[in-house]
């Protein structure tokens, strides 16, 4: 199995249209990318979700962060849906 990096995930991310991350939020996901990998065994959809909807901040959104957390699950689960049958490894050439 590859072990992954934060460079890595940021890949997937952009695939699947996340890509308007903030300077801030891909520093904390490389400094969260190892103790989440560790968590979710190297299984790099896990990881990128635990890093999404948990971990990085809500910003200034005028709403609670249970909320956006919920939004942030919807949205990675409905974008994570491209990947579904898709060798993700060759399409990255990670």
């Amino acid at each position: 199995m590859k072990n992954y990096t934060y460079k890595d995930g940021l890949k997937v991310l952009n695939y699947i249209g996340i890509n308007s991350l903030t300077d801030y939020e891909i520093f904390l996901i490389h400094k969260k990318w190892i103790i989440t990998c560790r968590f979710f065994d190297n299984d790099l959809i896990n990881i990128l979700e635990s890093l999404y909807v948990g971990t990085l901040p809500p910003h200034s959104y005028p709403k609670n962060y249970k909320e956006i957390m919920n939004e942030r699950e919807k949205e990675f689960s409905e974008k994570v849906k491209k990947l579904k049958g898709k060798n993700l490894e060759k399409i990255l050439k990670l």
